[in-house]
């Protein structure tokens, strides 16, 4: 988003105005005069140099107008393509699965208590933190190779056997790339407030999805 913005060749209060004329042309009156407020040259400046993120909905929209002449296209700019999305779940995957290796006896003792059982069922609470997605995720993935008939001598849980089973490529090759893409694009359309660590556990939460739906499987 930061080099559309940039590209426009304007400066913050110029910038700042226009956002204000769209917002004023493509909005009712009473959300227009709500959202004015918030359009500072200090908030565009840091919109522009992409040091932050629009809070306001009607602000993205205005963006999104901006620089597509559509409402609902500023996600195409926070995560403009499958390349990206590979590599923010890749990133999310690599980050939280080295937290459980640093914390493996704590990983052992969820596991073992059910409580992964719990976050799959309910993995939309926003109290969830992402390394217990991925716990989660490699919960389900261990249950699997347990269940599986791919070896007759599984043996205990030890690092090395969880390095095996939670292949990171492995799991990115199996996921769906172009839904996880429109997945995040409509996450950053319509979140109130998001960052990179936010953005993680979403692609973390799609893939926890997809396997606790079986479709991971298919």
């Amino acid at each position: 988003m930061a080099e559309a913005l940039a590209s426009l060749n304007l400066t913050d209060k110029e910038l700042t105005d226009k956002l204000s004329d769209i917002i004023n042309h493509n909005f009712e009156m009473t959300v227009a005069d709500l959202v004015q407020k918030k359009l500072t040259a200090a908030n565009v400046s840091g919109w522009r140099k992409g040091t932050a993120h629009p809070t306001d909905l009607t602000v993205r929209q205005g963006i999104s107008i901006l620089l597509t002449g559509r409402k609902d296209k500023y996600g195409c700019f926070i995560v403009p393509s499958k390349k990206e999305a590979k590599k923010i779940l890749q990133d999310a995957l690599s980050i939280n699965s080295q937290k459980i290796v640093d914390k493996f006896e704590d990983f052992k003792a969820a596991c073992a208590s059910g409580a992964y059982d719990k976050t799959r069922s309910y993995p939309d609470s926003t109290k969830i933190k992402p390394e217990t997605l991925m716990g989660c995720i490699a919960y389900l993935l261990i249950q699997n190779y347990l269940f599986s008939d791919y070896s007759a001598n599984k043996g205990h849980l030890t690092l090395d056997n969880y390095s095996r089973i939670i292949d990171i490529e492995s799991l990115v090759s199996q996921t769906n790339i172009d839904n996880l893409l429109l997945n995040l694009q409509i996450y950053c359309n319509t979140a109130k407030k998001f960052d990179n660590g936010n953005i993680q556990t979403q692609a973390l939460l799609f893939l926890l999805k997809q396997i606790a739906h079986q479709e991971f499987w298919l």
